[in-house]
């Protein structure tokens, strides 16, 4: 945790879920592996250690290093050690996906696990371009304004954010109309991640450009995708490999 830039230790963390727990009917954690020096025994041992709290929704990240981050500056500066090879990251997953498996809590979406009729509500929501508000500093979000979709985006510094509103209100928030390709991208990006899929039906009347017959084939034959009515769905080997798909459908 503190490797991670993390305040608290992880008895707090646990006796946080307890109180959740016996407050809320429906309560979900999220985790993190791969992360540095850590061990595959380890991570299946503190996997297997937290569904014991028997909550039915968990969401399993591993930990990704992006550009702009803290993290991201160290991995440029040679300064990140430890991290997991392409190799063993798949490791790290298959075994993820083993072990929630056998525990009752299916993969709906590639990091989200739940028993069956638990997903989370909110997550469905953005993973098929449902509208959500974007409040607080430094928040994101997704309107329908007539027949047009807008990005919303608020500045991410409390200080900043609270200044423009006290000054202009809302209607100051950056507030972008999409285009009708940036929605059918969006919408593939998310709904690709979903083990239900993308419905090919729903890309095209967004606006999205036609995927032809032989990119799908090739994806199909090299046991990365299924289409089925019209629903494409990553395989259990595509799922360790949607960047390469989206990459292929959207090019």
């Amino acid at each position: 945790l503190k490797r991670l830039g993390r305040l608290h230790n992880s008895k707090e963390a646990k006796e946080a879920l307890d109180v959740a727990l016996n407050q809320f009917d429906r309560v979900s954690f999220d985790l993190m592996y791969g992360r540095q020096f850590q061990a595959l025994s380890d991570w299946k041992k503190e996997l297997e250690m937290a569904l014991q709290f028997a909550t039915e929704h968990i969401s399993l990240y591993q930990l990704t290093i992006e550009k702009g981050t803290r993290f991201g500056e160290m991995f440029a500066k040679n300064k990140l050690h430890g991290l997991p090879n392409c190799d063993q990251s798949s490791e790290f997953y298959n075994a993820t996906q083993e072990i929630c498996e056998n525990s009752g809590l299916r993969a709906y979406e590639i990091s989200n696990h739940s028993v069956l009729g638990k997903e989370c509500r909110h997550n469905l929501n953005y993973w098929n371009s449902g509208c959500f508000l974007g409040i607080g500093p430094g928040a994101h979000g997704r309107i329908n304004i007539g027949s047009k979709r807008f990005r919303t985006e608020t500045p991410s510094n409390p200080e900043v954010w609270l200044g423009y509103l006290k000054q202009n209100g809302i209607q100051k928030f950056l507030k972008k109309p999409l285009t009708s390709t940036e929605r059918a991208e969006e919408y593939a990006i998310m709904a690709i991640r979903l083990s239900f899929g993308m419905d090919l039906n729903k890309f095209r009347d967004l606006g999205g450009a036609s995927i032809s017959s032989e990119k799908l084939s090739v994806l199909s034959t090299n046991n990365l995708i299924a289409v089925d009515q019209n629903r494409l769905k990553t395989t259990a080997k595509g799922r360790l490999l949607t960047n390469h798909i989206l990459r292929e459908l959207l090019c």
